[in-house]
């Protein structure tokens, strides 16, 4: 998998992960506050805030920006980005690791993106691919997943190409 393919990141189908996320329990936050309650809950294990701070993370300096994040985390300037961008995968890889091993199936998928890209780690499509089956096999209704499975077969990413086994 290419770093492009990898950057090809499936958009979440949310106005605001972050302010979803922290008005499920019915109080409206400011987007400021929103961003500090999910900090917090990832902080204390919760694995779906792990997995959401993780994407944004994923998804970069205007993301962050966007969301509230601007005081909160330490978001480098435009000329310092290419650098900073590879270290907002590898922190990004830590609270999807952290999501993951409680089976958070879009975590795990986006470690095996991570991988196979080499976005702020070492290329390893083989470590992408192991992922990716954790992924479907943690929620086999995980369609990115699946869809990514299905090229790393076809493309032969971290295995021998296979069009059988990737039309499965």
């Amino acid at each position: 998998m290419t770093k492009s393919d990898a950057r090809q990141i499936p958009e979440e189908p949310l106005s605001s992960p972050v302010l979803e996320y922290a008005s499920r329990d019915g109080v409206k936050r400011s987007t400021e506050e929103a961003a500090q309650f999910l900090l917090n809950a990832a902080g204390q294990g919760d694995a779906e805030a792990q997995y959401r701070l993780g994407w944004m993370l994923q998804m970069g300096r205007e993301t962050l920006q966007s969301l509230g994040f601007a005081t909160l985390i330490e978001i480098p300037l435009p000329e310092e980005w290419e650098k900073a961008q590879q270290s907002l995968y590898r922190e990004a890889l830590e609270w999807f690791t952290k999501a993951a091993t409680q089976g958070h199936s879009h975590a795990q998928k986006n470690i095996a993106l991570i991988h196979s890209g080499g976005l702020g780690v070492p290329q390893d499509s083989s470590a992408g691919l192991r992922w990716l089956r954790k992924a479907v096999e943690a929620d086999s209704t995980n369609s990115d997943a699946q869809f990514f499975m299905g090229q790393a077969y076809l493309k032969g990413w971290g295995v021998e190409s296979n069009a059988v086994e990737a039309a499965r």
